[in-house]
């Protein structure tokens, strides 16, 4: 086990601010880490009100639920060493993702958190790390990127379809082997809880859990989910099955006026990594 010696104290409560940057045409949607800005001209009245019927009725539901944010202990870790950080500037970098180990040598994540790297030669992409089980500096395994693939480019400048394509996978270097990949799953009913565990760029020093979260039924490949998220949480993994079996249903793209956005796992994802679909 890896180690960059003592990380920093923490405290119980970690500042909502969020970093993300607002796009100019609407307050609804906006990326979560550092993006270019995603809505263009072919956008329309129709994609915004319909994000906005998706948020006002999440509000009718979200007061049936609390969702709970809690930092993963030292002593839970183990069970999280597939979760880790996503970093182009190394892990001492003030951005970072959240990428999940979905096989011994594949890291899921956003696609807009690496999308500098898209079509990068392999000496390239090795400026992509992924630091496993980061925990107040302490790590299972550090791997730099070989290479990274995205979906097809979408053919329309709208929210709707960045948000669809917005995940990537990333070939290791080397394979990690002393840590079990998360499992790919299909999304459960409207009426189970979800989650997600990521890093945020507000406390790089631990994962946090957030469990609770309602969602719908996905609308064209995108989950709504009540939970928020902020700049860091990008590429981090829905989850259900919590708390003994942990299967990833989707990928954290960006926040909504009243949550978050996701990408359920989709065919591109499915061959190319192996799926637990019960």
């Amino acid at each position: 086990r890896g180690t960059l010696g003592p990380g920093p104290r923490i405290g119980n409560r970690v500042s909502p601010r969020i970093a993300a940057k607002r796009l100019p045409l609407s307050p609804i949607y906006a990326p979560i880490t550092s993006a270019p800005d995603l809505i263009g001209p072919n956008v329309t009245i129709a994609h915004i009100l319909n994000i906005i019927a998706t948020a006002l009725s999440a509000t009718c539901i979200a007061t049936l639920a609390q969702a709970q944010d809690d930092l993963i202990p030292l002593d839970a870790q183990p069970a999280w060493n597939a979760v880790g950080r996503v970093d182009t500037g190394g892990i001492a970098s003030a951005k970072t993702c959240t990428g999940t180990l979905v096989a011994p040598d594949l890291v899921l994540t956003a696609a807009h958190c690496v999308d500098a790297y898209r079509d990068a030669a392999p000496d390239v992409a090795s400026a992509v790390t992924f630091t496993a089980g980061w925990n107040r500096g302490r790590f299972a395994a550090r791997r730099r990127a070989a290479s990274i693939a995205f979906p097809t480019a979408p053919l329309t400048n709208t929210i709707r379809s960045h948000i669809v394509s917005d995940v990537a996978l990333i070939t290791l270097a080397q394979p990690i082997p002393d840590i079990e990949p998360l499992a790919l799953a299909n999304l459960p009913p409207a009426s189970d809880f979800l989650a997600f565990a990521g890093y945020a760029n507000a406390h790089l020093h631990a994962a946090r859990l957030k469990t609770g979260c309602l969602h719908r039924p996905p609308d064209d490949g995108i989950i709504f989910l009540t939970c928020g998220v902020i700049s860091g949480n990008s590429g981090a993994p829905i989850l259900r099955g919590l708390p003994d079996n942990p299967q990833v249903v989707g990928v954290i793209s960006s926040r909504s006026l009243t949550g978050s956005l996701g990408v359920v796992v989709n065919e591109w994802l499915r061959t190319r990594v192996p799926v637990n679909a019960p």
